[in-house]
């Protein structure tokens, strides 16, 4: 219910980004705010992921693929968060607030978030997975 809507905040960043030649002013309009926002529902899906584990989000579960994808997440969200913040116009410059964390911060999230969806794989395997039974 939050990815979804995030992942739309995205997409209209990322379409105004192909939009040549905005000022500062509509440049954070158009998008650093849907970045920005999308970022906030990806933080709030992100703590769904971790009620979602119960208890166990606290301990570290390394070889748990529910844990993981849950983690995987979090961090992928924080890391475009940083992006979103280092994005942000400054109207007096122009300029980006950080590039490094703008650019940093896209990576590190889409990283994040493709390990997070390549463990979903092993974990709907094993989840799927039909118990073996002897043939006579």
């Amino acid at each position: 219910a939050t990815q979804f809507p995030g992942t739309l905040f995205f997409n209209v960043t990322t379409a105004a980004a192909l939009v040549q030649a905005i000022g500062a002013a509509v440049d954070n309009q158009q998008v650093w705010r849907p970045d920005f926002f999308g970022s906030i529902l990806f933080l709030v899906s992100s703590a769904f992921g971790l009620a979602a584990l119960g208890a166990a989000w606290r301990r570290w579960k390394a070889r748990d693929l529910a844990w993981l994808i849950a983690w995987f997440q979090v961090w992928g969200s924080v890391a475009f968060m940083v992006s979103a913040i280092g994005a942000y116009i400054a109207p007096a410059s122009a300029d980006p607030l950080n590039l490094t964390w703008s650019d940093g911060g896209t990576f590190i999230g889409a990283v994040c978030f493709f390990l997070g969806a390549a463990l979903l794989f092993p974990a709907w395997r094993s989840q799927t997975a039909m118990p073996r039974t002897s043939t006579p």
